[in-house]
This record gives structure tokens, sequence and C-alpha cells, in this order.
């Protein structure tokens, strides 16, 4: 038992995490239901949450007092709009943009009780209210030894893209990067799959993304017919009844191995390891006295592609 207490108002805190970004669609404007009142108790009273915007000549001047006097109701989102939504979802709704074309415009959300209480607005947005910029045209698709290249036109009115990348057993694209360009370079492949690219034009703000159309899917096959980069400083000693060769391995994940050619007094090349090896030394045993041998030392990688040769100089048994 206690001092008697007045009776609890009852009144929801604000939201704190308005934000907002524009589609094709509309303006999605999303927030955090409260979870408590201003007291501090749980919140289970709501009505409907009120969106109200006002014109914006000067945001960085715009302060939430002018906002709670000078704002105009836009939209409800009440209980039709709530259905399975509780205290800590997150609520979401579309705006027309139309009748905003070109406007700058401040947005702020309020949670109603069903008795009419409401505290402050949460945080303001400031946009600018655009007209999505058109769908680029399909990207070009280039595979180069360490990236799949995409190319496309320039598109009015983007200030920048997103790339969507569907790899081969993947049923959804999945954003991949954004750039102020119209190239982008994708090292993030594996050789002998096949990838779906799109490309979706953007512009707007960092705070304030309006989303334009989306590219006709591009589809390329990363098939790897590249070669390995040339061996690096093979060096060759001649011993008593021997030369040893060795050299600096590859850098290329996809190393196989060597094959060594050698030319015994300028006859024809033989080869010398039929199969790669996966060494990166050799020791020819079969040379004989008071020949001269010359040696190419060539790079294979998992799918036989072979790399200029790295030659040797001239080399006879002492």
């Amino acid at each position: 038992m206690g001092e008697p207490l007045p009776p609890l108002l009852n009144i929801p805190e604000s939201s704190h995490d308005l934000a907002a970004r524009q589609t094709e669609r509309g303006i999605i404007l999303q927030w955090t239901w409260p979870e408590t009142t201003t007291e501090g108790m749980p919140f289970t009273d709501l009505a409907r949450f009120a969106i109200h915007f006002m014109q914006s000549t000067a945001p960085q001047r715009l302060s939430p007092d002018d906002f709670a006097i000078q704002s105009k109701w836009l939209h409800s989102v009440d209980d039709a709009d709530l259905d399975g939504l509780g205290p800590g979802d997150p609520v979401q709704v579309t705006l027309n943009p139309q009748p905003f074309l070109g406007e700058t415009l401040a947005l702020g959300v309020r949670a109603e009780s069903r008795r009419g209480r409401s505290a402050s607005f949460s945080n303001l947005l400031v946009i600018q209210v655009l007209a999505p910029p058109a769908a680029p045209e399909a990207p070009q698709l280039t595979v180069t030894a360490d990236a799949i290249e995409l190319q496309w036109p320039a598109v009015p009115g983007a200030r920048s893209y997103r790339i969507h990348r569907r790899a081969q057993g993947q049923s959804e694209f999945q954003p991949l990067a954004i750039t102020a360009g119209t190239t982008f370079r994708d090292p993030q492949f594996t050789w002998e799959e096949t990838y779906v690219y799109r490309v979706q034009s953007l512009t707007g703000s960092p705070d304030y993304e309006v989303a334009g159309g989306t590219s006709p899917p591009a589809q390329i096959a990363a098939y790897d017919a590249f070669p390995p980069s040339a061996p690096n400083d093979l060096r060759v000693v001649a011993g008593l009844d021997s030369i040893e060769l060795s050299w600096e391995p590859g850098p290329e994940p996809d190393l196989a191995g060597y094959r060594l050619r050698r030319t015994a007094d300028n006859a024809t090349p033989a080869v010398l390891t039929p199969e790669p090896i996966p060494t990166i030394h050799f020791t020819d045993r079969q040379v004989r006295r008071g020949v001269s041998y010359r040696y190419e030392l060539t790079a294979l990688d998992l799918n036989n592609n072979e790399s200029p040769p790295a030659l040797s100089r001239e080399v006879s048994l002492p």
C-alpha cells in the first residue's frame, strides 16, 4: 500500500528512426512502432500513426517546433494497415509522389492513442521528390582474366547505378555494388559458372534514394580461356652429370603445373614433361657432354591453357 498515484496518461513515445526512399512504386516511409509510453509503461493503446508534411525551402533551419506548428496532415496509418503488427515492429507505408514532384518536403510521423494523445513528432526527414530516372539498357558483359566487366550507356538524370547479380543456382538477384560511373568490374566470380547481371538507375541523395528503372538482364558464362603468366626467374645450372632447373612459383590460383621443353644443338624442341609437374624444380639427367642445351618452361592452368615460355640461355655439361 502507498500514497495514491495520478492516473497514467498513456502518451506514446516518439519514433526516432523514420526513414524514406523512393521507388517506382512511390515514396516508402518506414519507422518502428513505439514499445513504451512517455511514462515508461508498455504502450498498447494505439489508434493510428499520423504522417504530417510541410514544404521546406531552408531545411537546415527546420526545427521541431516549427514543424509542429506549420505542418499539415498527409496520411494516417490505422488498424487496416497495421494488421499483424505490434510494438517494436517496423511499420511501412507507400505514398503517392505525383502531387509533390520537384518539391522539397519535410516529413514527420507520430503515434496517437485512442484518447487522442500523442507525444512530439519523430525525427524529421527532408526529401526532394524527384521523377525516377529511366531504366538503363542491358549491360554489355566481357570476361577478362581477373574480372567480369559491365558497361552500359548513361541514363539522363541518373546520379549512380546499382548492380544486381544472380549467380548459378540462385533464384533471386542480389545487390552487388553502387557506382557513379557506367562501368563496373566484378572480380568475385568462379570460372565455369554462368552469371546474370542487371543495372538499376538511381538519383536523389545518400539520405533519400530515388530508385529508377532496372535494365533487362544480361547473361554470360565465365569460361576460362586465359593462359597464366610466363614462369619467372628461370635458373639453369650445369652439374657433373645433370642440369638443374628451378623457377619462382606462379601467382594464379588455378595453376595446374609446368611443362618443360628442351632443344639440343638447335634441333627440334622436345617435351621433357608430357604431364605438368607441380614442383618448381627439375633435374635433367638425360644430357651428354659436348652438347649445348636450351630450355623452354611454360605454366598450365586447370583448363590446360598454356603460358608464353620462359627461355633459358644455352648451357652444357662442364
